[in-house]
């Protein structure tokens, strides 16, 4: 999408170089089962997006204390690294204002990784000061990130990177491609339920067949038939809903027409065709409306019920990007069906408020 100015697209690449012939088949094994780092001179094997999947920010934000974010290394194939937190709100102009965090994935530093054996130096480190979180919470976030310790112990497991500091630290992130990133971030978003409670589980079922996010699986879970119709659904809906936030220079609302003057950052928004930033206010009218006849379709009763003039906008949509099976994903969804529930890590209701259901209905 035009709108997203330089963001980075990473490249799926082999992670191991191809061992001497005649390695024997111990070593080879021991090569395969965990390897060291690669040399300077080939940094394939950590080119791309890394998400930290340890507790190191979870057990703040599980208590309140930071809200929901994740660490997430961009490693460049010469070494530079952006250090980022990937938030759970949109990086509009309506959230930048409100929260000064103007952006969906806020930068904490840059840097540049050197890699020798199983050795991962930090050098070059420079804090940015954009906002991150909160006044009272972004130097304990700077301070846990990656990048803030200048020396670690690596190893590598496939996709799996587990960094230990001299002081006791041990930080674990997985590989992930981007898109897969910003459908499972959107996924969790659409839903409406807190981050600090499901998304760990989600990601879990989003990855099931990712073995780097094993950790996260502290049971077998199986994802839902309906799984991948609804992330790319719920990445339309994120990517529709920041559209219709944009600002254009003849809306009515004047304190609309105020939030031009945010320059935001919106790295975490999928591309879609046909989906590109209003230019004027025609043409938020007409995202207005494709968002009118998603809601009617996935939605017929509530949608049929409200009386806010959304039926009446749903007939003035354009060619809708989602098809007859992602549509209904998104109300699967929201349904105490098993696989939904197990998605999500969402409780079923007791049996007692079944109970008493039953009562009342006879």
């Amino acid at each position: 999408m035009n709108r997203v100015a330089g963001r980075v697209m990473m490249k799926h690449r082999t992670l191991f170089p191809v061992p001497p012939r005649r390695i024997v088949l111990a070593a080879a094994l021991a090569v395969v089962v965990m390897s060291t780092l690669p040399a300077d001179a080939d940094m394939r094997g950590l080119t791309g997006w890394w998400i930290a999947i340890d507790d190191t920010f979870p057990k703040f934000w599980e208590r309140g204390e930071i809200r929901p974010l994740e660490e997430i290394l961009i490693i460049n194939a010469d070494g530079r690294v952006e250090d980022r937190v990937m938030n759970f709100w949109s990086g509009d102009p309506q959230a930048c204002a409100k929260t000064k965090v103007c952006s969906d994935l806020p930068l904490i530093a840059t840097a540049r990784v050197h890699v020798n054996g199983d050795r991962f130096a930090v050098s070059e480190y420079r804090p940015r000061s954009e906002r991150i979180d909160a006044a009272s919470s972004d130097g304990r976030i700077r301070q846990m990130a990656v990048t803030a310790t200048p020396a670690w112990t690596a190893t590598q497991s496939g996709s799996l990177l587990t960094l230990h500091a001299a002081t006791g630290i041990t930080r674990t992130l997985a590989k992930i491609e981007p898109d897969r990133l910003r459908r499972l971030r959107a996924g969790m978003r659409i839903s409406g339920l807190p981050p600090a409670k499901h998304w760990r589980c989600f990601l879990a079922v989003g990855t099931v067949r990712d073995p780097a996010f094993s950790s996260l699986r502290r049971q077998p879970v199986t994802a839902p038939d309906f799984l991948e119709h609804y992330l790319r659904a719920a990445s339309y809906i994120a990517v529709l809903d920041s559209l219709i936030k944009k600002p254009t220079a003849d809306d009515r609302d004047l304190r609309a027409r105020d939030l031009i003057a945010y320059e935001t950052e919106e790295l975490m928004a999928e591309h879609f065709d046909g989906l590109i930033i209003p230019a004027r206010l025609a043409d938020k009218q007409r995202l207005q409306a494709v968002a009118a006849a998603i809601q009617h379709r996935a939605y017929p009763k509530s949608a049929g019920a409200a009386d806010d003039g959304t039926n009446a906008l749903a007939l003035n949509a354009s060619k809708i990007g989602l098809s007859n099976v992602e549509i209904p994903a998104l109300a699967r969804a929201t349904k105490h069906e098993p696989g939904a529930n197990n998605m999500f890590s969402r409780e079923l209701p007791t049996g007692a408020a079944i109970k008493g259901r039953k009562n009342r209905g006879k």
